[in-house]
């Protein structure tokens, strides 16, 4: 290894004006945090309360301690810390051109961390802590801390150059392997870039910051470190007090950049023969190495007569020696300061020491001589470039139009993203979703969301949004839009109808008013949008005859008065006439009531009636083919008259639920038996296409976990008549409804019913089928807890030539991020969405986890974040009792990860996963049954 060593010797007399700066006791450009202190600190430099430093403070706590022996007085800013006990993914301390950052500059980092003999909180062992500490979007470090500390503060520090006009520093939230994290003090100091370590740096090109391990004083006087104001740049000089001791009280030449304090200069550890010293460094790493020599004694005034070998061992490995002759370096000087670089690190395999020799050479006269050591370990690789600069940008314009927000800073996407978002899955990532429901956010939607590229998912539920929604138009990407449970009022603008990859828009439980744009409505009725608009009182079609309608259409009250007369004559003679044609028809209905009982509701005659947009003999002989062609057979799938649906409804009396298609009605066949029939509302302008849908694809289906349709009716309203499921849905049970689901083994049991009802559509069925809208509101239970399938409006066939579809379908939360971006239609959708509804089945938690005033991220991805560190007890829910085998929670979890993940491709097929539930349900059992994967011919209906 040809390594060589860079001499700096800088000669310039002292007394010049670089000198007297050097001199100057200033601390320009110093930032000093007090992390949970109050006030203004004054301990040889001047802190200030990380309270004034932005809004980082109030996501924390503070508390105060007990300093250590070496602080200099009580109001030291280690007598008081700053912890972080909340949820968050990283809580950030961002120093920005306010505090003198600018791109390319040099800057010192330090923080420092101060328990005491105990923490405020517990801790996963109860003699140590440890947290990860980030360095914009990556890990500086994992800090680990026994307790009681004894005597100094643990502290982590870093040479880097600013990336940007901000450096982040970062520590990452709790987690199972992590503690709630915990700062005392935080420092920015600038550094010149002319120094030697930030020179190679620079060389490196100035992305690998270089970690301080150690930086030795020898031959100090005291045990006492050294630090400002004798260092202009703070780095504190450890004290080491061993083997023979050199002083001076003369000065030291000392013009170079690096500033090498005085006190460092004039002292030394001398040996006759040999100096060792040996440093302790960790695996796979690389440690540039800077000595520092000043020639003072008095003894030595020409060359050879100080001359030593520098030998550098790793692991018993000699790896440099190269003889050095301080007074030759210094050009011939006595009392002037050489700083001796390594070009290259030392790149350590295993852990253990840098051992580090000082060897009299042959025929020097004095042995060596060492007056400092600066050790560092350069960073892993170059800093990460972070999220994509203009979503980046775009963010934080966003975040300063909610204050509520304004505590989120650093990278949004790495190491660990906000809570709030999702990042695609690059190195350079940009942002996915934004979910901000119930963050208690104010005013109006901010303009900057248009200029989000890769942007497919904006919820902000539960907010206090008030006023009207601007525009938005921008959001080319945008595929769902969830305003709901706001205060937004006015009307629906015309632009979200041009947002071209829009596929569900929920403006449910606000105060808009006004009609609803004719393009909504066109891509509603086409089945290409699901549109939510219940609880808007003001709000309706312009195809409806609402009086609200009218009497929101005020322009009518400035009409003219003579206008108004027409207006009032037109009205009455249309009235007059209207009101003839109703006795007619009166008398008509009420003459053929005399012949025939009437059933049906007398509000339903002034109803629209609602016909199929096909033929409907055609789709009966459609239906008839399939039915034919059933593989299985079984009971054919029967055509009602519309006097029939209200009859078995008792003219629709009994609703017992509602979705998007329309209300769900209990009823009783002639047989006594009970049904559930599906009527499709006439506000939804959706339905006809997944009325279609349901009625082929349920014709074709016969499995015990797929959900029986018995019949449909096209001849005055689109109507579905199934088996009726007692015991509701999966999220009745998971979701607070009243019910509850206490054993895991029944969950289980229901999951393994759902993967084999899923695997049959996928694998067994003729032809195969993807469901596309799998959640646990579409799981249905029957009387023994059974487990079904159901839902098939938006199902897809694979028959089909061309599964590219033009918009993405699915619910919020269920839906996957890779047919987001493509739209191709494959059975990893159904995966997907099978492994959000097993987290569910875990959790109890809904698929999008909302907290008010806090936060809202996707289930998987808040519970993966704890998977990770080793939490399960943190995700399961509390409702399951303990009566549960660990093996067998293992295992599902295992399975529900690798549904969700990124890349469809590495997702297991249904049949994998109904395969290892059924041995995890073994498991839960204590039936070790080897042929866990029984035929799907057992589950099919006869």
């Amino acid at each position: 290894m040809e390594t060589k060593l860079v001499e700096l010797c800088i000669l310039v007399a002292f007394g010049t004006l670089l000198a007297c700066s050097i001199q100057a006791e200033s601390q320009t450009g110093f930032v000093s945090l007090n992390c949970g202190g109050t006030g203004f600190v004054v301990d040889n430099i001047s802190w200030i309360s990380d309270s004034e430093f932005g809004s980082i403070a109030s996501t924390g706590n503070a508390t105060t301690v007990m300093p250590p022996p070496s602080a200099n007085s009580y109001e030291s800013p280690l007598s008081s810390m700053r912890y972080f006990p909340g949820v968050r993914s990283k809580y950030c301390y961002v120093f920005d051109s306010k505090d003198g950052v600018k791109n390319g500059s040099a800057y010192l980092i330090r923080a420092s961390f101060w328990a005491g003999s105990s923490l405020p909180y517990q801790t996963h062992s109860p003699q140590k802590v440890n947290f990860t500490l980030l360095i914009y979007a990556d890990i500086w470090d994992e800090v680990v801390i026994s307790l009681p500390q004894r005597d100094r503060e643990e502290t982590r520090e870093m040479n880097v150059i600013a990336l940007g006009n901000h450096i982040d520093v970062c520590l990452a939230g709790k987690s199972s392997r992590s503690d709630i994290p915990f700062i005392s003090s935080l420092e920015l100091r600038p550094l010149s870039t002319s120094m030697s370590s930030i020179d190679y740096m620079l060389s490196l090109g100035g992305r690998q910051p270089m970690l301080t391990t150690r930086r030795l004083n020898f031959g100090q006087l005291s045990d006492e470190y050294i630090r400002y104001n004798a260092d202009l740049y703070d780095r504190i000089w450890e004290p080491d007090t061993t083997g023979t001791i050199l002083s001076t009280s003369l000065d030291v030449n000392n013009d170079s950049e690096d500033l090498i304090p005085l006190e460092v200069l004039q002292t030394a550890q001398e040996d006759n023969d040999t100096i060792v010293l040996a440093i302790p460094v960790s695996s796979e790493k690389s440690y540039p190495v800077q000595f520092i020599f000043a020639e003072i004694s008095p003894y030595v005034h020409t060359s050879g007569q100080r001359v030593f070998d520098i030998q550098i061992s790793v692991d018993s490995n000699l790896i440099f020696n190269l003889p050095y002759d301080i007074f030759v370096a210094s050009g011939n000087l006595t009392y002037s300061v050489v700083v001796a670089s390594l070009l290259e690190p030392i790149t350590v395999n295993i852990e253990g020491t840098i051992d580090l020799t000082l060897q009299k050479h042959s025929g020097s006269t004095y042995g060596p001589l060492i007056g400092g050591l600066e050790v560092y370990q350069l960073f892993d690789g170059n800093l990460s470039m972070g999220t994509d600069d203009a979503e980046v940008s775009t963010l934080r314009e966003i975040i300063s139009a909610f204050p509520s927000l304004d505590s989120w800073t650093a990278d949004p996407c790495l190491p660990y993203a906000y809570n709030w978002i999702t990042c695609t899955n690059v190195s350079r990532p940009k942002i996915f979703t934004i979910s901000l429901e119930n963050y208690n956010l104010h005013g109006a939607i901010p303009n900057q969301f248009n200029s989000f590229e890769l942007l497919t998912e904006l919820s902000l539920g539960g907010n206090m949004l008030n006023g009207s929604i601007p525009n938005l138009g921008g959001l080319q990407d945008l595929k769902i839009l969830d305003l709901h449970g706001n205060q937004l009022s006015g009307s629906i603008p015309d632009f979200l109808g041009d947002l071209p990859n829009l596929t569900t828009l929920n403006l449910e439980n606000n105060n808009l008013s006004g009609e609803i744009p004719e393009k909504l409505r066109h891509k509603a009725s086409n089945s290409t949008l699901n549109l939510s608009i219940a609880g808007n009182s003001f709000l309706c079609s312009n195809q409806s005859n609402q009086g609200f309608c009218k009497t929101s259409i005020t322009a009518i009250e400035k009409k003219t008065s003579t206008k108004i007369n027409k207006v009032a004559l037109i009205g009455g003679l249309a009235g007059a006439f209207t009101l003839i044609l109703v006795l007619v028809v009166s008398i008509v209905f009420y003459c053929k009531g005399r012949k025939q009982k009437m059933l049906v509701n007398a509000e339903f005659p002034s109803q629209q009636v609602r016909a199929i947009h096909a033929d409907e003999n055609g789709f009966q002989d459609n239906v008839t083919s399939l039915q034919q062609h059933t593989r299985y057979g079984g009971s054919p799938v029967r055509r009602f008259s519309y006097k029939d649906i209200i009859s078995m409804t008792e003219n629709l009396r009994n609703p017992i639920g509602k979705g998007a298609f329309g209300t769900v009605y209990s009823g009783l066949l002639n047989n006594k038996d009970r049904v559930a029939v599906k009527v499709l509302s006439k506000e939804s302008w959706q339905g006809e296409k997944e009325f279609r849908s349901e009625v082929e694809f349920l014709s074709t289906t016969h499995h015990r976990n797929v959900v029986k349709l018995l019949g449909y009716c096209t001849e005055r309203e689109l109507v579905l008549v199934y088996e009726y499921m007692v015991n509701g849905s999966l999220s009745d049970f998971l979701h607070g409804n009243g019910k509850t689901l206490s054993l895991w083994r029944e969950r289980l049991r229901i999951a393994v019913d759902i993967a084999r009802g899923l695997g049959y559509l996928h694998e067994h069925c003729s032809p195969p089928i993807i469901h596309r809208d799998v959640k646990s509101n579409n799981i249905l239970l029957d009387e023994n807890m059974v487990g079904k399938v159901s839902d098939f409006g938006i199902s897809k066939s694979m028959k089909e030539e061309n599964l590219l579809t033009t918009t993405v379908r699915g619910n919020f939360g269920y839906v996957d991020p890779e047919y987001l971006k493509t739209k191709v239609v494959t059975y990893s959708i159904d995966v997907y969405a099978f492994g959000v509804v097993l987290f569910e089945i875990l959790t109890g938690k809904p698929p999008f986890i909302r907290e008010t005033g806090k936060h809202g991220e996707p289930l998987h991805q808040w519970a993966r974040y704890h998977i990770d560190r080793g939490e399960l007890s943190v995700i399961l829910d509390p409702c399951l009792s303990a009566d549960m085998k660990e093996e067998s929670l293992l295992k599902v979890t295992e399975i529900a990860m690798s549904c969700v993940d990124r890349q469809g491709t590495k997702r297991p097929t249904m049949d994998e996963i109904k395969c290892k539930l059924q041995k995890a349900l073994q498991i839960e059992l204590s039936t070790r049954n080897t042929d866990a994967c029984y035929s799907e011919e057992e589950a099919m209906i006869p």
